[in-house]
């Protein structure tokens, strides 16, 4: 679970960057079936967010 800044000293424009950086980490360690992205409250837009990047950059 990645620590990512709140606000209103962070932005969403830190916290996708270290969100796929930490997926595309752990998916040199483990088989995409094993990891599971997941957020409530703000995480799970942030979630939904990283998870529409990721899809968009074809990971």
């Amino acid at each position: 679970m990645p620590l990512y800044g709140l606000s209103p000293q962070r932005t969403y424009r830190e916290a996708y960057p270290l969100g796929t950086e930490v997926y595309r980490r752990l998916l040199e360690r483990l088989p995409g079936t094993a990891v599971t992205l997941a957020g409530d409250s703000a995480g799970a837009g942030l979630t939904l967010g990283i998870a529409q990047e990721l899809l968009a950059a074809g990971v």
